[in-house]
Order: C-alpha cells, then sequence, then structure tokens
C-alpha cells in the first residue's frame, strides 16, 4: 500500500484503498461485479464488499452517483479527460501494489523541484522500475494538468528501426501515446516539440536502455519545451545533462520488527502471489522463515520473488526454498524467465564487459576496484559501464557487488566458457596475498582491510585446499588463523584447518607441503585448546612444532612455541615453557621481527609471574610494551597491559591493576574485538572480587557472561560462572552456588581441560562444607587433588587449603596446621590467596590449639615434601 504522505489531499480526504480504486474504475467503464472479480482475479463476494465501502466512502446509493461523486472530487478523471488519453494511458495493474513507500516519496519529491526536469530509475532487469514507474504516476497525476503519458518500449522489435532514425521513433511512439496522429509527412519531433512547447506533462519512457543511444533526443525535447518533464525507467542511464539518478534495489527481506504478522515487502509480495495460485494455507506463520529465506536469497528481486511463488501451486514453501538452489531453470514459467530477462542485458554488452562481468562472477558479497582488476581483468572503464548498465551495484567503502541472481546468471556463462577454473585461481591468489599483505595489521588487531572480504578469503581457502594450492595456503594459514583466534570464531577455525590438515597429511613430512601440513596441524592444536581444554590440543601442538623445526621454518616455529605457551599447553612444565618462551625470541631477534619479540618478551614476563621471579617479570613485560606501543601494535600493548594487571593483582595493588585492566579493555574496543575486551572486564571482576567489592564484581560478571554465552566461547564462559560462585559462597548463598556449579558443568562435558575440573571441584568441595555434606566435600577435594596434579603449584597449592578448612571442619586441627604450614611458606604466593584463605585459616586454627602446639605444627609442616602430602591426602581419599 502506498504512504499516505505520498498521496493529495483530496485523496487523503475520501482514503480508498488501491484496490478500491481500481474497482471503482472499472465500475465507471460500466463493468459488472463479475467481470470486475474475474479481472482483478478476486472473489465476486470480494467485488461486493469494496463496492459497499466505496458507496459508504463517497456517500452514494449506486454506480452512477459513486462515479459522479469521484468525479467531482477529482479521484476519477472527466469522461473527456480520458478519451484524450492523456490522463491514463498507462496500463492498469491486477494487482496491489506493495511496499516502497520510501522511494514514492523520494519520487514525487523530485518532482516538486522546478529544476528537476529529469529522472531516470535505473535497475537491473527484473527488479520493479516498471511498476515502480506505474505507482509514482498515480501519485503525481494532480501536478501535471497537461497530462501523463506512459511509452513503453520493452517490446521493442529492431526491425521496426530500418526504415527510420532513433530519434524518429522515440517521438513517433511519445506521440501517438498522447493519442495524436500525424497529418501530412511532417517529422514527429518536429510535432511533438510544437505540440508539447507549452504543455505541463510528465512523459514517462519505460525500458529505454534499448535505444539509450537516441537520448539525445531527451534533452532536445527538455531545452524545447518549459514545464515538460521526464521520468525514465533504464538498466543504463541516460547520462544527460540534470538527469537525476535513483538507483532501485529490491523489496526490503529483512523484517522491521519481530510481530510475524507484519513481515517483510518481499514476504508480502511472494504471499499475494504464492495465495492467488495456491488453496493451501501459504499465509501461515509456520512458513513464514522459509518465505524471507526465500526472499532473501533472491534479494529481493520481485520478478524472481513472482517466479518463485508461482510454484506454490505444486510445491510446499519448503520445497520451493530447496528448489532455487539448482540454479535459474527453477524460475522459468515458460511464458516468463530470469535467464531471458538477463539475456537482454547481455546483449548490450562488448566483449570486454561480458568477460569481465563473467569473471566478477567468482567473488562473493563484492569486491574493490583493485580485486575487479587483477582478478576479471576489470579496468575502471569496464567497472563504469557495467554500473551504468546495472549489472553491477555500489556498495559502501568503495566497494562493488553482483545480485546473485546474476552472478548465478555469469557463473553459467563462465563454464560455459571453460574458464571457472582459471578465473578460482586467480580469486583465491589474489585473496592469499591479500591475507598475506596484511599479517602484521592483523596481528596487530586492525582487520578493517579484510573483514569486508571475509567471503571471498573463506571461498579462497575452500579453494586452495580443493586443489592443493600450497603456495596459497601457506600465505594464508598463520594471518588467517590469528584472525580467527582475535575475532572468537573457534568453530570455524578447527573446521578450516582440520580441512587442511586432512588434505596435507604426510606420512613423512617434507617440503612445502610438509611446512603447510605441520603449521595447519599446529593452528588446529591452538584453535582446539579454546573449545575443548589444552588438554586434548597438546598431541597437534607438539606434533606440528616438531615438524615444523625439522623442515627449517623458522619464523613458523617460532610463533608456534610462543602461542603454545601463551595458550597454556605448558603449565605443569614450567622449564619447557621458559626453553620455548627465550628460543622463540630468540628466532625473533634473529628475524628483526618487533612484533615477534614484543610477544615473546610479554609471554616470558608472564612466564616469570608464575614461577614467582617478579623483578624479572615486571622488567620483561615492560619491555615488551615498549616495543609495542613504539611500532603502534595495539594487539600487542594490550596483551602487555593484560600481563602487568596480574602482575599487580598477584601483589595485591588492585588499584594499579585495574587502571591497566581498563587500559586494555578500551585498546580492545577500539579494536572492535569483543572476546579480548571482556576478558579485561572479567580481570576487572576479579580485582572486584578480590577486594570484597562483591556487587560490584556480580554485576561485571553477570555481562561477561552473557557476552562469552553469545559468543560460544567456553573456556571464559567457565571463568565467569567461577566468579559468580565465589561471590555466592561469600554471601553464604549455596542453593545460587550449587545452580551455577551445574551451570558451570554443562560448559565442561566438551572439554578436557585440568585446570577447569580442579578449580570445579573445589568449588563444588566448599559448597558442601556451606551445606555442611561433609562426606561430599571431602569426595570434592579428593577429585580435585588428583586433577591439580596434571595442572601445577599454585592449583595444588590452593587444593591444600581447601583440605586444610575440611580438617578443620572436621576437628582435625593437627592435620589441618600441617597443611597451612606447608602452604604459607611457598613463594610468591598471590595477595588474594593470601587474604581470603590463608590468614582466615590461621586465625580459626589460633582459637581451637595451643599457640606452642600450633607454632611446632606449621614447621612440621614447612619441613614436608609435597609428594608426600599428596600421597598422605590421596591415601585419606581412599
Amino acid at each position: 500500500m502506498d504512504d499516505p504522505s505520498v498521496h493529495h489531499s483530496f485523496l487523503q480526504e475520501v482514503d480508498l484503498t488501491d484496490r478500491q480504486m481500481e474497482v471503482l474504475r472499472l465500475k465507471a467503464d460500466r463493468r459488472t461485479n463479475a467481470e470486475i472479480a474475474e479481472k482483478l482475479v478476486i472473489t465476486l463476494t470480494t467485488v461486493k464488499w469494496h463496492v459497499r465501502q466505496i458507496y459508504n466512502k463517497l456517500g452514494a446509493n449506486n454506480r452512477a452517483e459513486a462515479v459522479a461523486s469521484a468525479r467531482q472530487l477529482g479521484i476519477l478523471e472527466k469522461r473527456s479527460e480520458r478519451q484524450k488519453g492523456i490522463f491514463y494511458n498507462f496500463p492498469g495493474t491486477l494487482t496491489p501494489f506493495i511496499g516502497r513507500e520510501q522511494e514514492i516519496h523520494q519520487i514525487t519529491t523530485f518532482f516538486t523541484d522546478p529544476d528537476t526536469r529529469l529522472v531516470t530509475l535505473i535497475g537491473p532487469g527484473g527488479i520493479g522500475k516498471t511498476r515502480l514507474a506505474l505507482q509514482a504516476a498515480r501519485s503525481l497525476n494532480a501536478g501535471f494538468p497537461d497530462g501523463i503519458c506512459w511509452v513503453p518500449f520493452s517490446a521493442l522489435d529492431q526491425a521496426e528501426l530500418v526504415f527510420t532514425t532513433i530519434d524518429e521513433y522515440i517521438a513517433e511512439n511519445i506521440y501517438t501515446a498522447f493519442g495524436l496522429t500525424r497529418q501530412g509527412r511532417e517529422e514527429y519531433k518536429l510535432l511533438l516539440e510544437t505540440y508539447l512547447k507549452n504543455r505541463q506533462a510528465l512523459i514517462i519512457l519505460d525500458s529505454f536502455e534499448i535505444l539509450i543511444s537516441g537520448a539525445s533526443i531527451v534533452s532536445d525535447l527538455l531545452a524545447k519545451t518549459t514545464d515538460c518533464r521526464f521520468l525514465v525507467t533504464s538498466r543504463e542511464r541516460l547520462n544527460l545533462p540534470g538527469e537525476v539518478l535513483y538507483p532501485v534495489q529490491g523489496l526490503a527481506y529483512t523484517p522491521v520488527s519481530d510481530d510475524i504478522t507484519a513481515p517483510a515487502d518481499a514476504a508480502r509480495l511472494f504471499l499475494q502471489e504464492a495465495n492467488r495460485v495456491s488453496q493451501s494455507e501459504i499465509d501461515h506463520p509456520d512458513h513464514l522463515s522459509a518465505i524471507e529465506r526465500i526472499c532473501s536469497r533472491l534479494e529481493g528481486m520481485p520478478l524472481a520473488i513472482r517466479l518463485a511463488a508461482e510454484w506454490a501451486r505444486l510445491l510446499s514453501v519448503e520445497a520451493i526454498e530447496q528448489e532455487l538452489e539448482h540454479g535459474l531453470e527453477f524460475l522459468d514459467t515458460g511464458s516468463t524467465s530470469i535467464r531471458a530477462v538477463f539475456d537482454r542485458s547481455w546483449n548490450l554488452l562488448t566483449d570486454q564487459q561480458q568477460d569481465s562481468f563473467v569473471r566478477l562472477a567468482v567473488f562473493q558479497r563484492g569486491f574493490t576496484r583493485e580485486a575487479a582488476r587483477e582478478v576479471a581483468g576489470a579496468d575502471l572503464s569496464t567497472l563504469s559501464a557495467l554500473f551504468d548498465k546495472s549489472l553491477i551495484q555500489k556498495m559502501e567503502e568503495a566497494r562493488y557487488c553482483l545480485h546473485d541472481l546474476l552472478r548465478q546468471y555469469a557463473v553459467e556463462h563462465l563454464k560455459t566458457r571453460g574458464e571457472w577454473d582459471a578465473t578460482r585461481d586467480a580469486h583465491c591468489a589474489f585473496f592469499a596475498g591479500l591475507l598475506d599483505d596484511q599479517e602484521d595489521a592483523i596481528i596487530s588487531g586492525d582487520h578493517s582491510k579484510i573483514l569486508p572480504d571475509l567471503d571471498n578469503i573463506r571461498a579462497s581457502w575452500r579453494w586452495a585446499v580443493k586443489r592443493r594450492r600450497l603456495v596459497d595456503l601457506n600465505r594464508m594459514i598463520f594471518p588467517l588463523d590469528w584472525f580467527y583466534n582475535l575475532r572468537a570464531l573457534y568453530s570455524e577455525a578447527i573446521t578450516v584447518m582440520g580441512l587442511a590438515v586432512e588434505a596435507m597429511y604426510m606420512q613423512k613430512p617434507e617440503g612445502l607441503q610438509g611446512i603447510v601440513y605441520g603449521k595447519a596441524l599446529l593452528q588446529y592444536g591452538l584453535e582446539t585448546t579454546w573449545i575443548q581444554g589444552s588438554d586434548n590440543a597438546a598431541e597437534s601442538i607438539h606434533e606440528g612444532i616438531r615438524i615444523l623445526r625439522g623442515l627449517g621454518s623458522p619464523k613458523d616455529l617460532a610463533w608456534g612455541l610462543i602461542l603454545s605457551v601463551l595458550e597454556g599447553l605448558f603449565r605443569n612444565d614450567p622449564k619447557v615453557r621458559e626453553q620455548y618462551c627465550l628460543e622463540s625470541l630468540k628466532i625473533f631477534e634473529e628475524l628483526e621481527n618487533p612484533q615477534g619479540i614484543a610477544c615473546s618478551l610479554t609471554v616470558l614476563g608472564a612466564h616469570y609471574r608464575q614461577i614467582n621471579k617478579y623483578s624479572d617479570a615486571r622488567r620483561s613485560i615492560e619491555r615488551g610494551l615498549a616495543i609495542s606501543r613504539k611500532i603502534g601494535d595495539q594487539e600487542g600493548t594490550a596483551h602487555a597491559l593484560r600481563n602487568l594487571g596480574h602482575l599487580y593483582f598477584n601483589f595485591g595493588d588492585f588499584d594499579t591493576a585495574s587502571i591497566y585492566y581498563w587500559e586494555e579493555a578500551r585498546l580492545w574496543g577500539e579494536l572492535s574485538l569483543p572476546r579480548l575486551k571482556n576478558q579485561a572486564l572479567q580481570s576487572l571482576a576479579n580485582t572486584a572480587l578480590a577486594a570484597g567489592n562483591l556487587n560490584e564484581a556480580k554485576m561485571q560478571y553477570q555481562e561477561c557472561l552473557a557476552e562469552f554465552e553469545q559468543l560460544g566461547d567456553p573456556g571464559n564462559t567457565l571463568s565467569s560462572l567461577f566468579g559468580l560462585i565465589q561471590i555466592a559462597l561469600r554471601q553464604k548463598k549455596s542453593k545460587e552456588a550449587l545452580d551455577l556449579l551445574l551451570d558451570a558443568r554443562f560448559f565442561m562435558e566438551e572439554r578436557q581441560d585440568y585446570e577447569e575440573q580442579t578449580h570445579w571441584w573445589l568449588l563444588s568441595g566448599r559448597i558442601d562444607l556451606q551445606q555442611g555434606n561433609a562426606d561430599a566435600a571431602h569426595s570434592a577435594f579428593c577429585h580435585a587433588l588428583k586433577s591439580s596434579a596434571q595442572v601445577g603449584n599454585t592449583t595444588t597449592i590452593e587444593t591444600f587449603l581447601d583440605f586444610a578448612s575440611y580438617y578443620h571442619q572436621q576437628l582435625e586441627p593437627e592435620l589441618a596446621a600441617l597443611l597451612l604450614g606447608y602452604a604459607q611458606i611457598q613463594p610468591g604466593l598471590s595477595a588474594v590467596l593470601v587474604q581470603s584463605y590463608l590468614k582466615p585459616l590461621h586465625t580459626s586454627l589460633a582459637m581451637s590449639v595451643d599457640e606452642d602446639r600450633l607454632s611446632v605444627l606449621l614447621d612440621e609442616g614447612a619441613a614436608l615434601d609435597q609428594q608426600d602430602l599428596i600421597n598422605r591426602l590421596l591415601a585419606d581419599c581412599g
């Protein structure tokens, strides 16, 4: 339906719908109700209902009174005017017009400007230009007292131009469309100029692209008249002075709301056409999702939607959606086909334009000028010609694209020519080069150059794997995987790298294929860490590193070494961890790779923090931070800030830690990397929890939890849940803590990470202790102890302290004191662990054990061997 804002005031007063106007015009032509029903393809009952509505709105009792009243109000043209064939010489429509309110409003607004005399609706065939022009003409009627003249050229036969010039042919069609007859042999162009000289008329030239070489007649007529204007529909611009171009796009196919009763315009058109040919309940809400997917696939092209809907007479909506996968043949009703519409545009292209157009079909969701030139051989003039002929569309940020149906059409031509494989090879090589060139920027978090072409990159990767294009794969693996990691696209990364691992497998890796296999295996393992835990990924990572070391690929080896440490592969082996950090640092220094040097220093500093060498940690991280800042590496800067925050967190300096975390979060936000920004915010939540600001911490954890769940990041989701459980325990809300613990178990089911398992069992035991379930708590702590043995010293110490709390509660304070004595002498314990566990437990034991005896027990515990303590506890576990 039209937007009332584009109708004239007298139409607003009467408020007849488009359908009622159609019925009224047919009544004025003395058509019977039965004839009207047949012409409009509606039921007789519906016609009678519309007639009653018309009579009520016009205050009439019969047809004659209604027609007379409508003519008096100016809704219907007078008989004398109709006989002249001026106002309504354009064809009637058999179906209601749907959508396009903004387009109609814009077109009518153009013609309110006295300086705008030529408007061209431009777009590919089938996009709805003709129907839009017809509807706009109805809204413009009152503004042109000398008429609106519809001049169609869609059925032009080239044979008609044999005995006349294009100018004369166009002039003749316009002249006769006004209902005029030539007397004598004077040229139609002169007759038309004379007739239009002082008239206020709108001339609509439909499907004008076939006569584009004769466009100069339009400028001649505009020059020799004062108040005539032109509205043109064309697949190509007229390229005349003063021409206002209005690109026509497909109907909106994205719903504007969640209301299922208000589908998008494209879906409304599909429903209208499907209901016309089918008696089934096409408009049932259950079908709406499939209809919207159909319209999205067709990108809102009205002709394609109408042709697809025609099949509703035989197929379900879901079957229509499936059939669209088979190509353009499905959109062929015999009398009309999309291919025939596109053939008309194809035949207007030069050989060079055809060559470039078909090669552009390999692009996914758009391309740049550079890509078009390198892959399709399309220079700027060719792109301009294709754009002017509506075969490509302009996107934002200097990008272009093909309508998906035009792309399918071009693919058919490309494959028929036998050029598909060669063009895909060129496409693959181009985007492999793009990734390689952007490697440093990708590592730094700047993805602006590759995000618009992500679909092209994905297609290039699949093609490179399929064709075993080793050079392209070697250039793509590392920057692509780094991008996936920063963007938290773990599942896709695992799938992509898994395809390469399978395709490149070598029992005895060698040469370039061996390097590609090793890199893919390494990256596959690193990405698996995020989804399934580091323990499941260890074998792939170790094998990838072994292959790269053996084949002499230093840069790839160095990144593999440092990233394996960064992902926590060697949490329980500090010697290997340090060895890998130093080895990667040495390689990067030899390669003079500042990003690698900064990353190695930062990760080495994190290692020093974990083994309690805080001075070395601070010095190493600050060196990495300085390098990252100097080279403008925001990603490296943010990582260094995070590790400095962790360092000050361990000291108990929560204010300084928060400053680093906030700056880190700001950088990730600037880089539009939500996972990493939320990790920084989660660190702030940890700081608030450690400082005792429970409400603030809870709010931050809840926000992070929602974001990580949406991102599909199970590891960080668990971290947020663990934080919320700790808050619930501090607030003595054990039931809430238990519910959260069960939620956490769901995210652990697909993972194999001993550190996460240890923390889960520790939290489970604390909940049991708080609820008075001592046996269950002891069992949980036993599970935690077994898992912690696979992780490292810090987690084991935390487990000892939980056992100490259990034994103290079970009136075994001496064993609790031994465990406390061992724990409190461990070097570099974080301030959080001391404040939260050690001090409260020491205070509590001092109230139940004699001071001298407690001192002796603590000293005895300090002298014990860790493994002896573990064995003693395991023996107690049974």
